[in-house]
C-alpha cells in the first residue's frame, strides 16, 4: 500500500487528469525561481547594483507584476488557458534569452521588464487548471498539491541555482531556465488536447463546477490582506538577500543553501497544511501565522549571526505557508470563475512584491539605516494585523 502521504495525490490525478499542469507548475516555479533571486547577484556583481538599487528595482517589477496579473487573469478567463500559456512560457523564454545576449545594464532592464509582464500569463491559469472541475471536497487536495509542487521546487531553484552558476559560469544563469520554459511549451499541445477531449467527452455544461457553500465571507478580506502584506516581508527580504549574505559572510552559493532555508520550512508548512483540513476558518491559527511572519521578517532582517537567522526564518516559513494557504483557498472555495481568482490573488502578491522593497528602500534612504528599513516594513505588518482583528471583530458583531 502507497504510503498515506500520497493518498491525495492519487485522487488530484482523477480525470480530469492533470500530472501535466503538476509538471508544467515544477518547471515555472524551479525556472523562474533559479533566474530571479540569482539575478539580482548577477546585478550586484555585474552592475554594481547596491541594496537600495535592488529593493527599488523589486519595487517596480511588483508594480508591473501586479498591474499584469489583474489583467491577465481576465484574459485567460476570457480567451482561453492555452492560448495564455503560449504567450506566457513564449514570452519568459525570449525575456531570458534577450538578457542572455544583451548583457549592457540597458538590455538587463528591459529583458526583466518583459519578463515581469509575461510571467503573469502563467501563474494564475496554472492555478485555475489545477483548481478546475473540482468538487469541493477534493479542492482542498489540488490546492494542497499545488503548493507543495511549486513551493519545493522554488526551494530547489534557489538552493541550487547559486551552486550551478559557480560551477558552469555565468551563463548557466540564462541557460538553465532558457531550456526548461522550451520543455514547457513542447509540452502545451499534448495537454490542451488532453482537456480538450474531456470537455467533449462530458457535454456542454457537465464540466462545470458546481459551487461550493464555502466560509465566513471575510475569511477571504482577511486572506487577501494577511498575503500581499507577507509576500511584502518575504520579498523585502529577497531584496536585501544579497546585502545580507554579505554581512554574514556568506558566497552566492552558500546563501542560495542558507538564506533560502524558509522556502523549505514554508514546503513543510505547506505539507502539513495539505493533510490537516482543520485549520480551516479558524481566526486564532490564521493570526498566529502571520504574527510568524512579522516577527520572522523582522528576524532575518536584523539576526546578527546565521544560527539567529535559521530560527527566524523557521518563524517566517511556517508564517507564509498559512497565509498564502489561506489566501488561494478562501478565493477558490466556492467560486466557479478560477482564472478571475487566480489573477486577482496574483496582483495581490505583486502588491506585495513591490511594497515591502519600495518601502524598505524609502525608509534607508530617509535613514540610511538598513535597520530602520526593516522596522518600517515590520510596522506596516502589524497595522496590518491591527485591520484583520477588526475585520473578524466586527463580522462576528453582526
Amino acid at each position: 500500500m502507497a504510503p498515506q502521504i500520497f493518498a491525495g495525490y492519487r485522487l488530484s490525478l482523477s480525470a480530469p487528469r492533470k500530472a501535466g499542469y503538476f509538471v508544467l507548475e515544477g518547471l515555472n516555479s524551479f525556472g523562474t525561481a533559479y533566474f530571479f533571486n540569482h539575478f539580482l547577484f548577477h546585478l550586484r556583481d555585474r552592475h554594481g547594483f547596491t541594496q537600495v538599487h535592488t529593493l527599488w528595482l523589486l519595487a517596480a517589477f511588483g508594480v508591473v507584476y501586479a498591474a499584469s496579473s489583474s489583467l491577465t487573469g481576465r484574459f485567460a478567463q476570457k480567451q482561453g488557458y492555452f492560448t495564455s500559456l503560449i504567450i506566457g512560457f513564449g514570452g519568459i523564454l525570449t525575456a531570458t534569452g534577450l538578457a542572455w545576449i544583451w548583457p549592457t545594464l540597458t538590455g538587463q532592464l528591459i529583458a526583466l521588464a518583459l519578463w515581469s509582464i509575461t510571467i503573469c500569463f502563467t501563474w494564475p491559469v496554472l492555478e485555475a487548471l489545477c483548481s478546475e472541475f473540482e468538487p469541493p471536497g477534493r479542492l482542498q487536495d489540488r490546492i494542497g498539491l499545488y503548493n507543495v509542487v511549486w513551493s519545493v521546487m522554488g526551494a530547489l531553484g534557489i538552493a541550487t541555482g547559486g551552486l550551478v552558476i559557480e560551477r558552469l559560469g555565468p551563463g548557466a544563469l540564462f541557460a538553465v531556465p532558457v531550456i526548461l520554459h522550451a520543455v514547457q511549451l513542447l509540452l502545451l499541445p499534448g495537454l490542451a488536447r488532453q482537456r480538450q477531449a474531456y470537455l467533449t467527452r462530458h457535454g456542454p455544461g457537465s464540466h462545470a463546477t458546481p459551487p461550493a457553500a464555502g466560509g465566513p465571507g471575510h475569511f477571504q478580506t482577511m486572506g487577501w490582506i494577511a498575503n500581499p502584506l507577507s509576500y511584502m516581508a518575504a520579498h523585502a527580504f529577497t531584496a536585501s538577500m544579497p546585502a545580507v549574505a554579505q554581512r554574514l559572510h556568506l558566497s552566492q552559493g552558500e546563501a542560495g543553501v542558507w538564506l533560502g532555508l524558509w522556502n523549505w520550512i514554508r514546503t513543510a508548512g505547506f505539507v502539513a497544511l495539505w493533510h490537516w483540513p482543520g485549520w480551516h476558518y479558524r481566526f486564532g491559527l490564521f493570526v498566529a501565522g502571520f504574527g510568524a511572519v512579522i516577527g520572522g521578517f523582522l528576524g532575518v532582517m536584523i539576526a546578527p549571526t546565521l544560527a539567529g537567522s535559521i530560527v527566524a526564518q523557521t518563524a517566517l516559513g511556517l508564517g507564509l505557508a498559512l497565509t498564502y494557504y489561506s489566501s488561494l483557498f478562501y478565493a477558490m472555495d466556492g467560486c466557479a470563475a478560477h482564472g478571475e481568482q487566480g489573477g486577482t490573488h496574483e496582483a495581490l502578491i505583486g502588491i506585495g512584491m513591490g511594497g515591502g522593497p519600495g518601502l524598505t528602500a524609502v525608509a534607508i534612504g530617509w535613514s540610511g539605516s538598513p535597520t530602520f528599513g526593516a522596522l518600517a516594513v515590520t510596522v506596516l505588518l502589524g497595522s496590518g494585523l491591527g485591520a484583520i482583528g477588526w475585520i473578524h471583530a466586527r463580522a462576528r458583531g453582526r
